[in-house]
């Protein structure tokens, strides 16, 4: 498959990497994601990332995050989508040419979170969430829906161990549903949909996200309850995520 892939990186216009000429230096292995072959690719001196789907009982995967990159390019959150390679008889796989973005993904739970970047994660979120563009896949699941959800793992986390996470979780998940409003469908608005640590870039320029591939309309609640769990805010650090989110 690689060899296949790069051949048909060989065959793209330039220009369409914002490039004057294509001389391919090199082509390594990133790594597999979640349904996704991932290449570091450099080519004229500069660092781009190939992602190719793998998943066939997802077809529309890198289809599906080109569309999205290009929904969300205004706000400058997210790696600039440069090249859609559709499937074809010489490559069957689906590709994206997308921006490198140079930096290093947050830890899960880190807990010393700077207030510069909780502020500006909620200031990411809330200008993502505000966009009401419906043309784009969308989930009628309320918070609710995941409130409750959330609560049944609870109960399952305290019969498996022994580590005391249920009076906390409960906690938490009742702080989340008094400060957040049931949003009905016309308060809907873009979500990333897989918003964790390992999908935010720290960079020289601040926050970035990556993996857009779930960006859909829907309930903004559904990436606030992940950022809060994932990052393990609470106190102080929750409540000024709360304070600059609305």
């Amino acid at each position: 498959m690689k060899g296949v892939i790069k051949r048909e990186i060989r065959k793209i216009n330039p220009s369409k990497l914002g490039l004057r000429s294509m001389t391919v230096e090199s082509f390594s292995e990133l790594g597999v994601g979640e349904g996704n072959m991932n290449y570091l690719c450099k080519i004229n001196n500069k660092k781009f990332i190939c992602r190719v789907n793998i998943d066939r009982k997802m077809p529309s995967k890198a289809r599906d995050e080109y569309r999205a990159l290009k929904a969300v390019e205004h706000l400058g959150i997210a790696p600039k989508a440069f090249y859609l390679h559709k499937a074809s008889t010489t490559c069957l796989f689906d590709f994206i040419i997308l921006e490198y973005i140079e930096g290093k993904a947050f830890r899960m739970k880190k807990r010393t979170y700077l207030k510069e970047q909780i502020k500006e994660m909620a200031k990411i979120l809330a200008g993502l969430h505000n966009i009401k563009d419906d043309k784009l896949a969308r989930s009628n699941y309320s918070y609710k829906h995941y409130l409750d959800g959330g609560l049944a793992y609870i109960e399952l986390i305290n019969k498996r161990t022994n580590m005391g996470f249920e009076s906390e979780l409960k906690n938490l998940h009742n702080k989340i549903k008094g400060r957040i409003p049931l949003r009905e469908a016309h308060e809907f608005g873009l979500i990333h949909g897989d918003i964790c640590p390992q999908n935010i870039i720290e960079t020289r320029n601040g926050l970035r996200l990556i993996d857009w591939e779930s960006l859909q309309f829907s309930d903004p609640a559904r990436d606030i309850a992940n950022i809060i769990i994932d990052m393990g805010l609470k106190d102080k650090n929750l409540e000024l995520f709360f304070d600059r989110i609305r």
